[in-house]
């Protein structure tokens, strides 16, 4: 028995609260980058308007909104809005702020972003491009096998489209960190439920507030990953 308004502002006060400070990953992680967004609508031949014109960009290069995520495997995952596309810069200052670099290996695919990535951790990759979607590695000193895929970020990044699919019409991109935080969150807990619940009801009633009159306190990145934004 509330407004639309009333619940909207609910929910998102408690996706604020499921923000976390995402311990330091480590062991095996996979990173990749997707885009978020509506798909491009249609356009037609003025000759021929049965005729319809398809683009073949289907992310970069586009309007959609690029979004990367570094994920253990059988661990936990962090999650992050980016403005425009991400460059390598971006991308190591991401993964050095969130990752125990000398305990860590690295899988990613063979974009030309992540060509950088072996000068400052160990780095393996898949080529999709050639249809490598998953290989094992063996190595000669120690016998030891590895197995080189980035299935388990494309599995979240699955998942997180699908549930995106499912639960909503559609999503501001100046709402989606606090979306992503709620879906990362969910990820995170699928092992300890009852304990992570109770947490975010702590976050709840934290005397950060960082919605009042349902409006955000600032800049949703900032608040979300408290970084300073881009002055446009």
């Amino acid at each position: 028995d509330i407004t639309p308004k009333t619940a909207w502002y609910c929910c998102m006060r408690i996706r604020c609260a499921m923000l976390e400070q995402a311990k330091m990953l480590n062991g095996t992680v996979e990173m990749d980058i997707t885009y978020i967004g509506g798909k491009p609508r249609y356009r037609y031949d003025k000759r021929n308007l049965h005729k319809p014109i398809v683009k073949g960009l289907r992310g970069k290069g586009t309007k959609k909104v690029p979004v990367v995520a570094i994920v253990e495997r059988d661990g936990r995952v962090v999650i992050k809005m980016m403005e425009g596309n991400p460059t390598t810069v971006q991308l190591i200052n991401l993964f050095e702020k969130h990752t125990d670099i000398g305990n860590t290996t690295l899988m990613t695919d063979e974009g030309s972003e992540f060509k950088r990535f072996k000068k400052i951790v160990p780095h393996q990759t898949v080529n999709h491009e050639k249809k490598e979607y998953a290989r094992i590695d063996v190595n000669p000193d120690t016998n030891v096998s590895t197995n080189v895929n980035t299935n388990t970020v494309e599995g979240f990044f699955g998942m997180l489209k699908n549930s995106i699919k499912s639960n909503f019409h559609s999503i501001s991109n100046k709402y989606l960190p606090f979306y992503l935080a709620e879906f990362a969150f969910k990820y995170n807990i699928r092992e300890k439920q009852k304990l992570s619940f109770n947490q975010a009801l702590q976050n709840c009633v934290s005397v950060v507030r960082r919605f009042i009159n349902y409006k955000p306190t600032g800049n949703t990145l900032e608040i979300a990953y408290g970084y300073k934004t881009k002055k446009k």
